[in-house]
């Protein structure tokens, strides 16, 4: 199914309604659920509770609607919500279509939330103030993205300026960012600054018609705060939370175009979801029970010599790859293929 979105160069632009792009894009109910598994707070500081993956999963299949007989992925039922539970799921819709856009339109393949990263320590940042949800890297290129997702669950063909605005000063504070990984034995830094630090503004939200919509936005205003990102620690957490997972439930091997995914069956929403085996073992090597024991160098590295192998191929509905290694399919395509 498609889902829709508007492309603005710049914060002007869009107040004017003065779209660059209009266009649409593919996506399925499996890549929906991938990007809802990994979208938003992480890591869990202990082993995540089945009650909470099961109420992640029940959030899109209860709101996103897929079989309304159009072609385009819409929202449905938030009328039965009053108005801080529609606020509930207007923030979970705007993390999890803001990731799938990105994976889509960027290639970039792990999207990192720095607002608990920062609480981790994970990242630093030089002075206090608002900053953006995301963070991630294009590995082709080596181009990095801030990203500041938005939702709503009211109607409109477009979403409230003052919520693009919000986003746009959010986006702008940041001046700059470094990540340091240990790649080779040494300590690398790489400067995200200037033409290689793209900053973006991603909206979800139903149209008129109910059917969902995207509003894309791109701040150029640079202020002061500087970054500094631990990625190996950070691509470690990004991973992590489906590590318990698999870990604690049954997990069971199957193998998907030549490639090994550890999965777990879910009946209840027809899905088995899970990761690539050498991801899996990589972070599995890594993990240690009392997270200041753990050595966090080159994971990265490991991670992405991996990740160039999988073949992502997400125009069949019954099965979802991401660039991060990560794997959503319908339970019965599974039980097949295992």
């Amino acid at each position: 199914m498609d889902i829709y979105y508007n492309d603005f160069a710049d914060l002007n632009d869009y107040l004017n309604k003065n779209a660059l792009i209009q266009d649409h894009f593919y996506l399925n109910k499996n890549t929906v659920r991938r990007c809802a598994l990994t979208a938003g707070k992480y890591p869990w500081k202990k082993p995540i509770k089945w009650e909470i993956l099961r109420w992640k999963l029940s959030l899109v299949d209860a709101f996103i609607d897929f079989g309304s007989g159009s072609s385009v992925i819409g929202l449905k039922d938030t009328d039965f919500l009053e108005e801080s539970e529609q606020r509930i799921v207007s923030f979970s819709i705007g993390m999890i279509f803001a990731q799938c856009y990105a994976q889509y339109w960027y290639g970039v393949r792990h999207l990192h939330h720095l607002k608990n990263l920062i609480k981790d320590k994970t990242i630093i940042v030089s002075t206090k103030g608002k900053f953006p949800d995301f963070w991630a890297v294009e590995s082709t290129s080596g181009t990095g993205y801030l990203i500041e997702a938005k939702g709503s669950c009211t109607k409109s063909n477009f979403i409230a300026n003052q919520k693009i605005k919000e986003a746009f000063d959010q986006l702008s504070s940041v001046r700059c960012v470094v990540g340091r990984q240990v790649a080779g034995g040494h300590v690398k830094d790489t400067l995200y600054y200037g033409h290689n630090l793209k900053k973006y503004v991603i909206a979800t939200h139903p149209d008129s018609k109910n059917e969902l919509t995207q509003q894309v936005v791109d701040p150029v205003v640079e202020n002061n705060m500087n970054i500094l990102i631990d990625i190996d620690k950070a691509t470690y957490r990004y991973y992590e939370n489906l590590y318990l997972i698999l870990v604690q439930l049954n997990k069971r091997l199957i193998n998907i175009e030549g490639l090994d995914f550890y999965i777990i069956d879910i009946p209840e929403f027809n899905c088995s979801l899970g990761l690539q085996k050498e991801i899996y073992e990589i972070i599995n090597s890594y993990y240690r029970e009392e997270q200041n024991k753990i050595d966090y160098a080159e994971l990265h590295e490991k991670i992405n010599s991996i990740l160039p192998k999988i073949n992502i191929n997400n125009n069949n509905n019954n099965i979802s790859i991401g660039p991060d290694g990560l794997i959503s399919m319908d339970l019965d395509l599974s039980i097949m293929k295992g």
